[in-house]
């Protein structure tokens, strides 16, 4: 007997950027939007990039719940909401 798998989703719109090109390397920026909520994150490294998606990804699927992400995520960077 088969039994039905639950899944769950969670869209974001993930924006990239490079900073300092004349850097040596170069820093990466950018931010995470959850479509659901319009709750935007911002991150100054793909590591911390990295950190924001787990954190996202592993919190019960209920709206009104915001992650607790890890505070090395805003080093150097600040919390933005819509």
């Amino acid at each position: 007997m088969h039994s039905s798998a639950t899944r769950s989703t969670r869209t974001f719109i993930l924006r990239i950027w490079c900073e300092y090109l004349d850097a040596t390397p170069p820093t990466w920026r950018g931010e995470i939007e959850d479509t659901e909520t319009q709750h935007t994150t911002r991150f100054a490294s793909l590591g911390q990039m990295n950190a924001i998606v787990h954190a996202l990804s592993t919190v019960d699927d209920a709206a009104s719940h915001r992650p607790q992400l890890p505070e090395a995520v805003f080093t150097g960077t600040e919390e933005a909401t819509k």
